[in-house]
This record gives C-alpha cells, sequence and structure tokens, in this order.
C-alpha cells in the first residue's frame, strides 16, 4: 500500500469496510481502514486530505470501542491522532498499546517518530533504540531511522543525520517526510547535488508535500522552533513554488 496506487488503495479500504459491515470486531479491517486513511492524508492522496484524517480516527475510535482490550486499536488511534498533529494525545495512545503489548516493535518504532515529532528526542531514541533491537531486520523498521534522524536534524549531528535518513530512505523511498528533511539539509549543507537527488524523488512520489508544510496542513515537528529549521532549509532550496 505504500506505492502511489491510489486506487488499490481505495480498493483495500472499501473492502475493509464490507468486511467490518459482516464482522463488527475484525481487527485486521479496521487496521486497514485506519492506516489507510491516514496514509491518503499523510501522503496528500485523493480530494481532501484533512478529512482522511479525521476518517483515520473516527473509524479508529470505532476500532477502541469495539475490541477495548487490542493493542493495535490504541496504536491505529495513536497513528490517527498523529496526522491530526495531536502529538501529545498521539502519545498516550501508543504508550497505551505498548503497555498492552511491550513485545511489539510495531508499536515503538512509531511511538518514538511521533515523540520526535513532539520534540521528546530522548524518548525518541530510546524507544526507537528498544524497536530496532527487538526486530533488527525487519524492512518495516524505517521509522525509528526516521525518529532517529529527526533528532539528528533538530540536534543538527550531521553523521548521525545521514545515516539514519538514508536508512530510512533505502527501507522506504516514497515516504516523504525523510525526503523533506534531507532536502532541508542539504540546502543548509550547500549540496545542490544532493538536493536536487531528492527533490526529484519526492515530486515523483509526493509532489504537494512541501507545500502542505508552509500551508500548515502537515506539520512534521510540533514546537514552531524545529518546524521553523525545517521550513528555513526548505526555503533555501527554494520552496514553496
Amino acid at each position: 500500500m505504500l506505492r502511489r496506487d491510489t486506487e488499490m488503495l481505495d480498493r483495500a479500504i472499501a473492502m475493509a469496510r464490507d468486511a467490518v459491515e459482516m464482522n463488527a470486531k475484525c481487527s485486521v479491517a479496521y487496521q486497514t481502514i485506519c492506516i489507510g486513511y491516514a496514509m491518503q492524508s499523510l501522503f496528500r492522496w485523493g480530494d481532501d486530505p484533512i478529512a482522511a484524517a479525521e476518517l483515520a480516527e473516527e473509524w479508529a475510535k470505532k476500532f477502541v470501542s469495539q475490541l477495548p482490550n487490542s493493542y493495535m486499536a490504541y496504536f491505529s488511534l495513536g497513528i490517527a491522532r498523529a496526522q491530526k498533529k495531536l502529538f501529545q494525545d498521539a502519545n498516550r495512545d501508543f504508550q497505551y498499546a505498548h503497555e498492552l503489548n511491550p513485545n511489539d516493535s510495531i508499536v515503538l518504532r512509531f511511538w518514538a517518530w511521533c515523540e520526535a515529532s513532539a520534540g521528546e528526542f530522548e524518548s525518541a531514541k530510546k524507544h526507537a533504540h528498544m524497536a530496532i533491537r527487538l526486530s533488527p531486520r525487519d524492512p518495516r523498521i524505517h521509522p525509528a531511522y526516521l525518529a532517529l534522524a529527526m533528532a539528528a536534524f533538530i540536534e543538527k549531528d550531521a553523521a548521525e543525520f545521514e545515516n539514519w535518513a538514508n536508512k530510512a530512505i533505502r527501507l522506504q523511498p516514497t515516504a516523504p517526510i525523510r525526503r523533506a528533511m534531507m532536502i532541508a539539509y542539504a540546502a543548509d549543507a550547500g549540496n545542490q547535488a544532493l538536493l536536487e537527488t531528492h527533490r526529484e524523488a519526492l515530486m515523483r512520489s509526493s509532489p504537494d508535500f512541501i507545500d502542505s508544510l508552509f500551508r500548515g496542513e502537515n506539520q512534521l515537528f510540533q514546537k514552531p522552533e524545529h518546524m521553523a529549521m525545517l521550513l528555513d532549509g526548505l526555503r533555501k532550496a527554494g520552496f514553496p513554488k
């Protein structure tokens, strides 16, 4: 579903909604719906990304009401709330999901990403490294890499940023957040070749993403001073268009 295939994603959501009609406690169907709508909002796919974020939260709340002891229900709610920039609420959802199942690295990696978004870098790094230790060869570990890259970006640790950002991009090359950070980093470093490489890749997968950051529709960092660092780098790169 992480490829840019919007029709396939629409079909997946529709099929999952049909599954819920047949079985109101179908966990996999709820996960598909919630994550699918969150992806539509993040990637700016479809006609109304803001409405997609609302739908992700609406369905996640239904998931929790039907399966209140499911850690994946709270994980889905955390994903939805993070997409709506409700990072503190999302962190509580991820924490509760982790308490219900402390051995699931998927929860830890997204919790780390959400904490990094909220500027809680020490906790983010702790949980990212926990996720990596639990599942070091999982090809879906990239949100943990992203969390570490976000912390390094704000802390201006160039070596750590390049290490983790490159790992995150290698595992999920179409995800827009890491490409946007690389563009800002390359502009600050005066590395035009690196900048163009990531600009071209981002324009192919999510051409409206950077402009959505300037419009305030997507927010990588909750703290204004952290978001300003990213936007300043993107301005140096020639955005917004």
